[in-house]
């Protein structure tokens, strides 16, 4: 027997003896009938990433489409939200709005409607890795993911900040995704995303009921549960270029929030480390950050996402109108 079969085999009966019920004994034939169950489930549970020709013919084509998804997906399972397919309409609408920015040189939402959500990023050129699909795609997604920090709270589902971007990722009750991007040299990097959920649904315009459609986020696995300094790189799998599937699959650890470290962004130089192990010399200190606790903080009886990060609130309105200065322009996410 495997270790992870000795393991398995102890804890169920541990388990019964406490039910005064016989110890069970291994049997091979189960565990190979197990096995095949589970990996039918698994190939079921990710056909998501069979894109097809879905995005064909755009700037953002189905290799563009594909990696969209799996960023989404990555948070999305974070919260426990059914994975996102892609779509082609939604593909072909989020390029269209993204060229049109591109070509106006402005950050503009599209018109808002009752079936589809939007995501937009605009990063100044220069930025780095904003010159390529393969860095520029998953790092909008996880910057509209990361106003999570902004303390936003599960129960109300506000924050101290904007955090729409954060919801139209991990909103449970999407179903369909389609990405646009216009990387125009010398300007900068313009990414849209659309969502729309199930069939027959509706959004409600400026309202996403917090409780049943932005659920908690998970806490990491005991192991992975590490700071920026607990961290050394895993292997050869550089954080720009990794995506989360490809760092789990390797046996290594995947986060790039820093959801214990309020003023750390995944993309300040101390949060570089994504793919990762625990460093060499830390030990597992009881009640730090390797001690897995509850899944939100509490405060006056409501669960807040932690940490609580006071960050500037962004513009709300309709019309995000780049702004110029010396010093650049700033992201509008």
């Amino acid at each position: 027997m495997t270790e992870f079969e000795k393991d398995c085999l102890k804890a169920h009966n541990e388990y019964r003896a406490k039910h005064g019920v016989p110890p069970l004994k291994w049997s091979a034939q189960l565990a190979a009938d197990a096995q095949k169950w589970a990996d039918q489930l698994a190939i079921k549970t990710q056909d998501w990433k069979n894109v097809g020709n879905c995005g064909a013919g755009l700037n953002c084509g189905p290799q563009c489409q594909r990696l969209c998804l799996i960023q989404h997906n990555y948070y999305r399972s974070l919260h426990n939200s059914p994975p996102l397919k892609c779509d082609p309409k939604l593909a072909e609408s989020a390029q269209s709005w993204a060229d049109s920015n591109a070509r106006q040189e402005t950050v503009q939402r599209s018109t808002p409607t009752k079936e589809n959500a939007e995501s937009i990023s605009w990063k100044r050129w220069g930025w780095k890795g904003m010159e390529t699909k393969q860095e520029a795609i998953p790092a909008a997604v996880r910057t509209w993911y990361s106003e999570l920090k902004r303390g936003y709270d599960y129960n109300t589902g506000k924050a101290k900040g904007v955090v729409t971007h954060f919801k139209s990722v991990v909103h449970a009750r999407e179903a369909r995704l389609g990405c646009g991007i216009n990387i125009k040299p010398g300007d900068g990097t313009y990414i849209v995303a659309h969502y729309s959920l199930g069939a027959g649904e509706t959004f409600k315009l400026n309202d996403f009921s917090p409780l049943n459609d932005v659920g908690i986020r998970k806490q990491p696995e005991p192991q992975c549960h590490l700071k920026s300094f607990e961290r050394e790189q895993c292997g050869e799998l550089k954080s720009q270029l990794i995506t989360p599937d490809n760092c789990i699959k390797a046996g290594c650890c995947y986060d790039d929030m820093f959801m214990d470290e309020p003023g750390l962004q995944w993309h300040n130089q101390k949060a570089s480390i994504w793919c990762f192990k625990r460093k060499s010399g830390i030990a597992n200190v009881p009640g730090g950050s390797s001690d897995p606790q509850a899944p939100g903080k509490m405060e006056n009886g409501k669960i807040l996402a932690q940490p609580q990060a006071s960050l500037p609130k962004g513009n709300q309105g309709q019309t995000l109108q780049k702004q110029m200065s010396a010093a650049g322009r700033k992201n509008f996410l």
